[in-house]
């Protein structure tokens, strides 16, 4: 009688041409999900920098009720001799003082030294490429004081541009564009898109400023119609900036694509775009 245990010289594996039909079927399934896994995790990032925002709108309201309806000032009210910067240093420098006591804090910085935010992350955008504890660990807030990081709050810089106060158009006391004549290349186009006069939607001035008015928004810059690599949301690939977030007065965040925001700033040979 024939017995019915099969004999292991009998079992057959798979043949190399069953291998390579499996590994084609996993590659191609690969090249399917993939670029949809991509667009998942950067619709994700959004997510998280929208709601970092969202955070420092929060803590900017908190801030203005203990502060007698003034919301942080931005550096155009600090006179600390750092021009109409809208990023940048946690702290302004005072011209006439040295040491330690030659930076006194502005803008988003007074959320962090009056504690109304105590993690650092919270200031830069988590699908920034430059200001991060890596791109450049000697300007993150959250290396202060350790070795290799910022060694006070004026060497400080943060992912967000803060807006409050100023002006739409030309700051730093330049009266005209030398690039480009009062007008903006745009580097979605490459087109002189729109003079400042033509933008709608300016920068908060007061907390009792319209809901429409800007307080923040993520790193979007340009020069000569080109984005520039310490932007949030820049693809170092084709060197584009997919977009950014808005933080508006009345603490709303809204998602912009590149081609839908506009700039409202130029500061320093950069334009700032929302």
């Amino acid at each position: 009688m024939k017995s019915l245990t099969s004999n292991p010289s009998d079992r057959r594996g798979f043949t190399l041409v069953e291998l390579l039909v499996v590994i084609s079927i996993i590659a191609l399934l690969i090249s399917i999900l993939l670029p949809s896994l991509v667009k998942a995790r950067h619709a994700a990032l959004r997510i998280v920098c929208a709601s970092n925002l969202r955070s420092l709108g929060q803590a900017c309201r908190i801030y203005a009720g203990t502060y007698r309806g003034t919301e942080p000032p931005g550096s155009t009210q600090s006179s600390l001799g750092y021009g109409n910067w809208p990023f940048g240093n946690l702290a302004g420098w005072i011209s006439n003082e040295t040491g330690p006591n030659a930076y006194v804090p502005w803008g988003l910085g007074l959320l962090y030294t009056t504690n109304l935010v105590t993690n650092p992350t919270l200031f830069y955008c988590p699908e920034g490429t430059y200001f991060t504890p890596t791109g450049a660990p000697q300007l993150y807030l959250g290396n202060l004081g350790k070795p290799g990081g910022p060694g006070n709050f004026g060497t400080v810089y943060l992912g967000y541009a803060y807006y409050y106060h100023m002006q739409v158009g030309i700051e730093s006391g330049q009266t005209t564009n030398p690039d480009f004549g009062g007008t903006v290349i745009s580097p979605v186009t490459g087109e002189s898109q729109l003079a400042f006069a033509s933008v709608p939607n300016g920068f908060a001035q007061s907390s009792t400023s319209g809901d429409d008015t800007i307080l923040a928004s993520d790193l979007a810059i340009s020069q000569s119609g080109q984005w520039q690599g310490f932007s949030n949301h820049f693809n170092g690939g084709d060197h584009s900036v997919t977009g950014g977030n808005v933080l508006y007065n009345d603490g709303h965040v809204v998602w912009k694509n590149a081609s839908q925001m506009r700039c409202r700033l130029y500061n320093y040979t950069l334009d700032f775009w929302q």
